[in-house]
């Protein structure tokens, strides 16, 4: 998210709202003790033309900036107060950003390029445990319509973890093909792969860290994350009608470096590779069915299994796991 310090170019409207409210309770001047909260909402639209004089991409329609803020001040003595602050800070519809381009002026292809800094003071990996510093350059390309459509993005991580350096890197892939037929369908392929770590007494760690996927980066079954792997999932969607889309998927999943183990969703070390050499973790089928009943009301249901390859089969217990979901969602 880019908010420039010194905004530069010709601000054609701006419309903020600011509401602050604070009140005191359980006020005791006697012994000097009291609790107050207090916060703020701010609503801001603006509008640019010509950003930085034509470079930045054309928004039509401007932006708009949401802050919310909440404090609490407690003053328990004359000489132990407590103050603590949340803030939220929002910016929805904004053109360009990321440095995001377009790459056609039908704007159905595009291309980013960011970083992203990221610290923790107690990181643990299958080489150990320790602080970590990590600085992730990455970009994207992507198409959104036509006979092929593509997202490709990858990242190269450096830093440091305890008292080695940081290098690592993926290159995340999802190419579809949809056909002018009925039912719409899309034969679709997602191919990634993330670095591991080669060797783990090393003074280089080449664990990739994929920071803050989403929990069902590999579908809802979550069994494992994208870190030290190597993936093939091919993919099928259909839409016999209106409002209902349904997904079969078969997910193959391998370790990429036999001296690291695999890694869960939040980054969490759930095999360690030591023990065993092979790479296949296991085949991860699923079906998932999305239905908008009406305007406000929706429902999915998801079925999917992980059967255990010989990497699970050597390193722990190795059944089978079978995962199954229903849940309606109601927007208003």
């Amino acid at each position: 998210m880019r908010v420039p310090g010194v905004l530069v170019g010709l601000l054609v409207l701006v419309a903020g709202v600011n509401a602050q409210v604070a009140v005191r309770g359980a006020d005791d001047s006697r012994a000097g003790s009291f609790v107050s909260t207090g916060g703020q909402v701010r609503q801001q639209y603006e509008r640019f033309a010509n950003e930085e004089w034509g470079a930045e991409v054309p928004d039509a329609d401007g932006y708009w900036l949401e802050r919310y803020m909440f404090q609490l001040d407690a003053r328990l003595s004359r000489r132990v107060r407590l103050y603590g602050e949340l803030k939220s800070g929002i910016e929805i519809g904004r053109a360009g950003g990321h440095a995001v381009r377009w790459l056609d002026q039908g704007r159905t292809k595009g291309a980013d390029l960011y970083y992203l800094g990221y610290r923790r003071k107690e990181a643990t990996f299958d080489q150990g445990q320790g602080r970590e510093l990590r600085h992730s350059w990455g970009a994207r390309f992507w198409k959104a319509s036509g006979a092929l459509d593509y997202n490709v993005e990858a990242v190269v991580q450096t830093g440091h973890f305890a008292n080695t350096d940081i290098r690592a890197w993926t290159i995340a892939s999802d190419t579809g093909y949809p056909i002018g037929a009925a039912g719409r369908p899309r034969f679709g392929l997602r191919a990634d792969i993330t670095s591991g770590d080669r060797d783990r007494n090393d003074d280089r760690l080449g664990t990739f860290n994929p920071l803050f996927p989403k929990g069902a980066y590999f579908g809802l079954i979550a069994s494992a994350g994208p870190s030290n792997h190597m993936d093939l999932d091919p993919q099928v969607t259909v839409n016999p009608r209106d409002g209902l889309v349904m997904t079969a998927s078969w997910l193959f999943f391998w370790r990429r470096q036999v001296d690291d183990g695999i890694y869960g969703i939040p980054g969490n070390l759930v095999r360690s590779g030591q023990g065993t050499r092979s790479r296949l973790v296991g085949p991860s089928p699923g079906v998932e069915v999305e239905w908008q009943v009406t305007e406000h009301l929706s429902m999915t249901g998801n079925a999917s299994l992980f059967t255990a390859g010989p990497f699970i089969q050597e390193s722990g217990p190795a059944r089978t796991i079978g995962f199954t979901a229903v849940w309606a969602t109601y927007r208003f």
